[in-house]
């Protein structure tokens, strides 16, 4: 009976390690926060563009505000309130020949849909692209 109860046991810990395993390399295969970002990513702070004109588009956003897990959109570069936030997470980040800072990340805003945006620093830093 002993036996038998030590033998269940290591094999519950076995399935238990492989199951770890198994989940982290398919998080990593698929590619899912596989870059830790930190607070002091150049992607976050205050980004300004003036030349999108205000109320011209529903969706035209002059100033976005960026930081660790959320980001928020104002139609106004004026406005204290964002017209909404979203919830934001990076999954990769890296740097191209050029010197071009590059992001991937997720985000999600509320009933409005989740997704995936691609964007890219330029490499003054002044300059934010959403692909």
């Amino acid at each position: 009976m002993k036996t038998q109860i030590r033998n269940f046991i290591v094999m519950a810990f076995i399935s238990l390690s492989l199951c770890g395993i198994i989940a982290f390399s398919g998080t990593v295969l698929a590619g899912e926060n596989v870059y830790k970002a930190t607070d002091n990513e150049e992607l976050f702070g205050t980004w300004v563009n003036m030349d999108y004109r205000e109320g011209v588009h529903t969706h035209t956003i002059q100033k976005l505000i960026i930081k660790l897990g959320e980001c928020g959109l104002y139609l106004s570069a004026n406005d204290n309130e964002p017209m909404w936030t979203e919830e934001h997470h990076i999954s990769h980040k890296w740097t191209d020949a050029k010197g071009n800072i590059w992001y991937k990340h997720r985000w999600k805003a509320g009933g409005m849909g989740s997704g995936f945006t691609l964007s890219k620093i330029s490499e003054s830093g002044k300059t934010l692209e959403y692909i």
